[in-house]
């Protein structure tokens, strides 16, 4: 119950944040409209089902729910006994702490009470697949920066008050919390502090300047250094939507 209520804290602060839809570039993409799917034969809505989509969310052993675009909060009730499997199927077995995937869900809102909160009983897992731009944009949640490198990827953002990193080569996957950065007028600077067992230190440099896939050929707009982990990694960044610091005014 208090990793529930630790999570519901979470999202309450998520579900408060506003997207002033800012963007900066075009690499990012405008977030689409909500999509609402056709109602299902086998879960109708005059029984009282509902199909949402969101980020889900596991601490301890509870599940937690951000719908979007509304940003209700659910805690998640599996009556298919599938949850946890196709979790650990999504993130993988190199995750980080508190990992948060995509997932369209299809269920019947339960009571809310004032010590858990709003209940969802999962009926069925439409779809359950780790975060990425285009499913993130689809959402309408906002993220700063999406940064990559030949086998390493990492995700800032204020809006979920998180900086991820995963490199597959080191076999590390770290969670650290989100700090505003410094901006000079063309780079941004953060400076990640570790938290043990959950992630160690991350010094992060973003700068506005052109950058070239070496696989792909694409040009990003901006260039991104991360050192950690004793070592030092560069690749490139895209800039994101929603409410990020405008930190240049």
């Amino acid at each position: 119950m208090k990793n529930f209520v630790l999570f519901a804290a979470l999202l309450l602060c998520l579900s408060n944040c506003k997207n002033d839809s800012k963007l900066d570039g075009a690499q990012a993409g405008k977030p689409a409209s909500h999509v609402v799917k056709n109602d299902d034969p086998d879960f109708p809505a005059s029984e009282g089902y509902i199909y949402i989509k969101g980020l889900m969310r596991k601490t301890g052993n509870a599940f937690g729910l951000l719908q979007a675009p509304n940003r209700n909060m659910y805690e998640i009730l599996d009556s298919t006994h599938t949850l946890e499997a196709r979790f650990l199927e999504a993130v993988g077995p190199l995750n980080y702490d508190a990992e948060a995937v995509y997932v369209e869900v299809t269920g019947k809102p339960g009571e809310a009470t004032a010590r858990t909160g709003q209940k969802f009983i999962l009926s069925k897992i439409d779809k359950i697949e780790t975060k990425n731009i285009q499913n993130l944009s689809s959402l309408e949640f906002p993220f700063d920066f999406w940064c990559y490198g030949p086998d390493w990827e990492l995700q800032i953002t204020s809006f979920e008050g998180g900086v991820y990193y995963i490199n597959k080569g080191e076999q590390i996957a770290w969670r650290g919390n989100w700090k505003r950065p410094t901006f000079d007028g063309n780079t941004y600077s953060f400076d990640i502090p570790e938290i043990e067992g959950i992630g160690g230190a991350m010094k992060i440099v973003i700068k506005k300047e052109d950058v070239v896939d070496p696989v792909t050929g694409v040009k990003y707009s901006n260039s991104v250094e991360i050192t950690a982990n004793g070592n030092t990694h560069k690749g490139w960044a895209v800039r994101g939507f929603g409410q990020f610091p405008v930190l240049e005014k």
